[in-house]
């Protein structure tokens, strides 16, 4: 026998699926993020540059490198797509409409 649950009740459980949902395969992006994140860091660490250092040289607030690099901010847009852009962590969109 089914039971059935009232209209708001099942409306909270669709909505918490579907975020459950987008989590999911935000985390699988993130994966591919981290292995870029630390691909960034070991390329800085074999030029001997701090991630400061970085920042600084590219025009960047370092608190706005580290938020990027930790995961903090998405990078999905704005300053914290360009930084992860000039990191290589995101590909550049540009590149790709050119190819």
């Amino acid at each position: 026998m089914k039971s059935r649950l009232p209209a708001p009740l099942r409306a909270a459980i669709d909505r918490a699926a579907a975020s459950f949902a987008a989590f999911e395969s935000d985390a699988a992006v993130n994966l591919s993020d981290i292995a870029a994140t630390d691909t960034f860091k070991t390329r800085l660490r074999s030029q001997g540059k701090t991630i400061r250092q970085w920042a600084e040289e590219n025009g960047f607030p370092p608190g706005a490198v580290y938020r990027v690099l930790s995961g903090i901010d998405k990078a999905h847009f704005g300053r914290a797509h360009d930084i992860a852009v000039k990191a290589g962590i995101k590909p550049d969109p540009d590149q790709r409409l050119a190819a």
